[in-house]
Parts: structure tokens; C-alpha cells; sequence
């Protein structure tokens, strides 16, 4: 009986985080502005503009290869 109401109380929680969550115009405007990086980045890699491809990262990005040490 328990887990029932647990289960109720679960979707009634989901159900009212969903509905509260509604896209705004920011959030169009920022998936408009991801995808054109994307397209303009996929663009760059295929005509061999390595410059423009690593614009896509963060400046301060590290990364780390398995073995080697950690790069800027």
C-alpha cells in the first residue's frame, strides 16, 4: 500500500515539474544558436578549417588522452 502512494506522489511531482518547465523564448533562441554552431562546426570539419573547428571548444578547456598528460 505504501509503494503506491510513493508511486502517486513520484508522477505527481514529475507531472508538475513538466508542466512548470515550459520553453521560453530564451530557450528557442539558445537552441537556435547551438544548432547553427553545430552546422557552421560540421561545415568547418568537412572543408578542413581546423582554425574555426577547436572555435567550438571552451578557451580554457582541458583535456586528458588516456596515458598522456593533461592539455590546454
Amino acid at each position: 500500500m505504501q509503494v503506491g502512494v510513493l508511486v502517486r506522489l513520484i508522477l505527481a511531482l514529475f507531472l508538475a515539474i513538466s508542466l512548470g518547465a515550459a520553453p521560453t523564448a530564451a530557450d528557442d533562441a539558445n537552441q537556435a544558436a547551438i544548432r547553427r554552431a553545430l552546422m557552421h562546426w560540421t561545415e568547418d570539419f568537412n572543408a578542413g578549417n581546423a582554425d574555426k573547428v577547436c572555435d567550438l571548444f571552451e578557451p580554457g578547456l582541458i583535456y586528458d588522452f588516456q596515458g598522456l598528460p593533461e592539455q590546454r
